[in-house]
C-alpha cells in the first residue's frame, strides 16, 4: 500500500533570528519536523504564524491577513522557493510580488511544547498506547531548546518523554 506525502509546513528560525517558514513532503508533522532536523543544520524552530489568521464569511474559510493590511485586501499569499522556503506576500504591500501567487494555505503552527506536556497529552489521548520501548520522535519541538522534537516511550507500562539535546 503506497504511502501519501503532504506538504506540511515547519516554522524555522531563520539566520537573521526571524520567522522563516519551509515546507517538506511528509506523511505526518513529526516526520517533517524529523526531515528539517535533518536537513538544516542547527535548525531553531519557532511556532509563529505568518499574519494573523481570520474567518472570511464571503469566501467561507480563514485566511492570514497582513499586520498593516488587517481587511480582506490584505489577505496574503505564498511565494514557494526550490528549497521548499515559504514568503508569504501582501497583495497590499508588494502588489508587483504578488500578482498570480496562490492564496496562503493556513495550517496550524509548529508545536513548541515541554516533555511533561507532551507525556501528558499522549495519556489523555491514547497516543502513548502505540508507543514501543524505544524512544521515537513526535510532532512537538522542545520548548526550552528550540531544536529539537521531544522523544516519547513506553517503559514498565509508563510513558517517558524527553528532549534528546535538554535530557540527554
Amino acid at each position: 500500500m503506497p504511502i501519501n506525502l503532504y506538504p506540511r509546513r515547519v516554522g524555522l528560525v531563520g539566520s537573521d533570528c526571524k520567522p522563516t517558514w519551509r515546507r517538506f513532503d511528509a506523511w505526518h508533522d513529526g516526520e517533517a519536523i524529523s526531515r528539517a532536523v535533518r536537513q538544516i543544520d542547527g535548525a531553531r524552530f519557532h511556532n509563529k504564524q505568518p499574519g494573523k489568521s481570520v474567518w472570511n464569511q464571503r469566501v467561507r474559510r480563514f485566511q492570514y491577513r497582513c499586520e498593516k493590511h488587517p481587511g480582506e485586501f490584505g489577505s496574503l499569499v505564498e511565494r514557494h522557493s526550490e528549497d521548499g522556503a515559504i514568503q508569504y506576500v501582501c497583495p497590499v504591500c508588494m502588489p508587483g510580488s504578488a500578482k498570480g501567487l496562490p492564496e496562503a494555505h493556513v495550517c496550524s503552527a509548529t508545536s513548541l511544547s515541554s516533555p511533561d506536556f507532551v507525556r501528558e497529552s499522549m495519556v489523555l489521548t491514547g497516543a502513548a498506547n502505540h508507543l514501543t520501548e524505544h524512544f521515537a520522535p513526535t510532532a512537538h519541538i522542545c520548548d526550552r531548546c528550540q531544536h529539537y522534537a521531544i522523544e516519547a516511550r513506553l517503559r514498565n507500562g509508563r510513558t517517558e518523554t524527553r528532549c534528546p539535546m535538554c535530557d540527554g
